[in-house]
């Protein structure tokens, strides 16, 4: 663990704090420690981290906001990941929208509207991230991500970043753990890097008729 510890600070992959406690980290403000947190800056630091971790054989498991997440007071063993700064960013190209892994749902969703595009509008009060939303197929009032998701870039155990397709993502929860056709050699593939979401055209409404 020391050795891993020390590759990764030295690999400046972002911050390396252990035993630190996860509440602070979590919405319901509850948790032990994490005998090793890592915030990776942004995607070749994750890349990075994710590479080091599968060198040492580390068990990691991953966090976004930390919504709806409850964490033992006796903390969690081994590494969590938390994506950080760099993959907290969003923008719009026409009707495709490139969010990454750590941006809030919620907001995404006002943006969108703003933008004037629709299909988003179920995830306005989804109070999780763009990666967390992927991976667990994320729906509200008759829509999904699998409706409106066109890619995802995916960081694999090994840290191989690979693009999959809707259709490659199978975006179903009692899919994920067998879905891609990286499975076979991926046990636990990071789902938190950049997505691109595909919108079918709308009106564009007047800001003032828009919530926040």
């Amino acid at each position: 663990m020391n050795r891993m510890i020390s590759d990764l600070r030295a690999a400046g992959v972002g911050e390396v704090l252990v035993g630190e406690p996860l509440a602070p980290y979590t919405t319901w403000k509850i948790g032990g420690p994490a005998d090793v947190l890592v915030i990776p800056k942004g995607k070749p630091e994750l890349i990075e981290t994710v590479k080091i971790l599968y060198r040492h054989r580390a068990p990691y498991v991953t966090i976004g906001k930390g919504s709806n997440l409850l964490v033992t007071d006796k903390g969690v063993r081994g590494v969590v990941l938390k994506l950080g700064e760099g993959l907290n960013y969003v923008r719009f190209e026409g009707n495709l929208v490139y969010a990454g892994g750590a941006y809030y749902m919620i907001p995404l969703s006002l943006l969108a509207g703003r933008e004037g595009l629709t299909g988003l509008e179920f995830a306005g009060g989804i109070p999780g991230t763009v990666g967390g939303a992927v991976f667990m197929n994320a729906g509200a009032h008759g829509s999904d991500m699998s409706r409106i998701l066109k890619e995802a870039e995916v960081v694999l155990e090994t840290g191989e970043l690979v693009r999959l397709s809707n259709e490659e993502t199978c975006s179903s929860v009692t899919d994920i753990p067998c879905c891609t056709k990286y499975a076979a050699s991926s046990r636990k593939p990071c789902w938190n890097c950049n997505t691109a979401i595909e919108k079918k055209s709308g009106r564009r409404w007047p800001r003032s008729k828009i919530a926040g």
